[in-house]
């Protein structure tokens, strides 16, 4: 992350070489000498960074050059000039790919007839209202079940249908609003009538609406028993009477499945063999509109060198479609011998395909090779969907805007646009190595992060003081490092008494805060109380209706970017 704020520094006192010349009179020899500084500075944590995963002297060839200032600068700027078309070039790839993210699916064509048998079949004997797909991270059970909700037999066998997102933190209540929501697709007179229902009230209208229609509802990610407990009274079991209504439950673990319905279905979806995984890997690779002018010799030699790296991903759909958007990036069979090497160093050298604990090894190795391969811009992209929860779909159009707030997005020289334009350039590239993924891909839609991907993010994200996270239900009594920059806070309520706020005076460095509240009591932002003299962000995030508030702006004198959403 050091290079990143270097090239921020840089890009600022470029600014103001360009800005404020008047200003700078007898001076500006000076400034350009510390600019020049500042890139060899960021050359060389670029390539150290390089060496270290990659394990090559040969890597600081660059850094050598830009010891000679003023033919560096020259090559820069010549590099900076034929970029623009290149820039243009990419632009309409990325076009063209955002929207066959989800048509890479290979392997499941068997899993998809037998659990569309399973839900719509009148003469199944058994009649199971539970049917679970379980299985590790990465393995594809929510592209398995969006399948098969999707899937026309399905569509016109129900009636009603709902998909409901559940992961590690559920809210009961919100969850079945939105499963209702889904099912009768209510006016916004009905939505305040359901709101105003109480919780007993909401699970009862629920669970006769299913006993009255025929309605599937997809309950993704459930990771506790005890989820499925807060969410049980709501749906008829297979001791109320002949329903119809069908639940596709996905989770992790088995115990979870088998407590949801003892007489449930149990689905494990299969890990790819060799042969589905090069299907796989070949759509993915091809679709981001890699450059395929390389010789007959170097494409062979690329298939074996690929095929190699397949078999330490081990049969999973996640680790095969992020090391493909890894290789899209490889341009020279040079670039991928590198890559295979630190495809064997991150996983090992196990080839048992069996082993649950290589499976696991595979997956993250990937994922962790995913994020060091980076560029300097693209990792603080990156890093700050940590602030977002899990399973949360993203507006593209908000999320640019805080990059751009926050200094992370900067205009391209020889290149006609805007920082909007450039900063949907960066998301689109994090889109094509399979980091985030596509709901929609313009600056009016959605992009959403994996549960495994998330995880890497907030790791590295604590792990280079990027932004640091508390809950405070389980995290209060923690220290805070005095020399973050970034907080992210989730709080439960507006009131002081019920959440007291850290002890912030304590922390000079905090520029950014993040606060999500819970519920809403009262009519003053706690944040306003103590005063943030040096905050530069303040992004405040509401799960429930917030109909008034207000907040002193006084005590956030050097604020320039407040956002505030549900």
């Amino acid at each position: 992350m050091g290079d990143a704020v270097i090239s921020f520094v840089i890009r600022r006192i470029g600014e103001l070489v360009l800005s404020e010349t008047k200003f700078l009179y007898g001076v500006e020899g000076q400034v350009g000498n510390a600019q020049i500084k500042l890139q060899c500075m960021s050359a060389f944590l670029e390539d150290a960074d390089a060496y270290i995963r990659n394990s090559d002297e040969k890597i600081l060839m660059h850094w050598k050059m830009l010891l000679k200032p003023t033919s560096s600068m020259k090559s820069i700027d010549k590099a900076d000039e034929a970029s623009s078309s290149y820039v243009q070039k990419q632009r309409q790839l990325r076009q063209a790919y955002s929207y066959v993210e989800d048509n890479h699916v290979v392997g499941f064509d068997k899993d998809i007839q037998e659990l569309v048998a399973l839900l719509t079949e009148k003469e199944n004997p058994r009649k199971h209202k539970v049917i679970s797909l379980c299985g590790m991270g990465g393995l594809g059970k929510t592209t398995l079940a969006r399948k098969v909700y999707q899937h026309p037999q399905v569509r016109t066998h129900f009636d009603c249908y709902a998909w409901a997102s559940i992961s590690q933190q559920c809210n009961r209540r919100d969850v079945l609003e939105g499963i209702l929501f889904g099912f009768t697709s209510p006016t916004k007179e009905r939505r305040e009538e359901i709101k105003n229902l109480s919780d007993v009230e909401l699970a009862r209208e629920l669970h006769n609406f299913q006993k009255q229609n025929k309605c599937l509802v997809v309950l993704d990610d459930i990771w506790f028993k005890e989820t499925w407990d807060l969410l049980k009274h709501a749906f008829p079991t297979t001791t109320q009477g002949d329903t119809h209504s069908k639940i596709l439950l996905t989770t992790r673990k088995n115990d979870v499945a088998l407590h949801a319905d003892q007489h449930g279905y149990i689905h494990e979806p299969h890990f790819l063999n060799e042969e589905e995984s090069w299907e796989l890997f070949q759509n993915k690779y091809s679709s981001t509109g890699t450059d395929s002018s390389n010789s007959n010799v170097d494409e062979k030699s690329k298939e074996k060198l690929a095929l190699e790296m397949l078999r330490k991903c081990s049969g999973l759909p996640l680790a095969i479609i992020v090391l493909a958007g890894l290789l899209s990036k490889k341009h020279t069979l040079y670039d991928w011998e590198l890559m295979k090497e630190n495809v064997i160093r991150c996983i090992g050298q196990g080839d048992q395909q069996h082993d649950d604990d290589l499976k696991y090894r595979s997956v993250s190795g990937v994922l962790g090779l995913s994020y060091s391969e980076l560029t300097s811009h693209l990792k603080p992209c990156f890093l700050y969907l940590a602030r977002y929860a899990e399973d949360v779909t993203i507006r593209v159009k908000w999320f640019c805007h805080i990059l751009i707030a926050e200094g992370f997005i900067w205009l391209r020289r020889g290149c006609v646009e805007t920082l909007e334009d450039v900063a949907y350039d960066w998301l689109s590239e994090l889109v094509e190595r399979s980091m985030i993924q596509v709901k929609q891909m313009s600056l009016k839609g959605r992009i959403s992060i994996h549960d495994l991907m998330r995880e890497l993010c907030l790791s590295k994200a604590q792990e280079e003081n990027f932004l640091h996270s508390i809950d405070c239900r389980n995290q209060w009594e923690e220290p805070i490092e005095t020399n973050i920059t970034r907080m992210k806070l989730k709080l439960f309520s507006l009131k002081l008494e019920d959440d007291p706020m850290p002890t912030l005076e304590k922390l000079p460095k905090l520029r950014v805060l993040v606060i999500g509240y819970e519920t809403f009591i009262g009519d003053e932002m706690a944040c306003s109380r103590g005063g943030f003299p040096r905050l530069e962000s303040l992004q405040l995030i509401f799960m429930k209706n917030l109909k008034e508030w207000k907040v002193e702006m006084s005590a956030l004198p050097r604020l320039a970017y407040l956002c505030i959403h549900k």
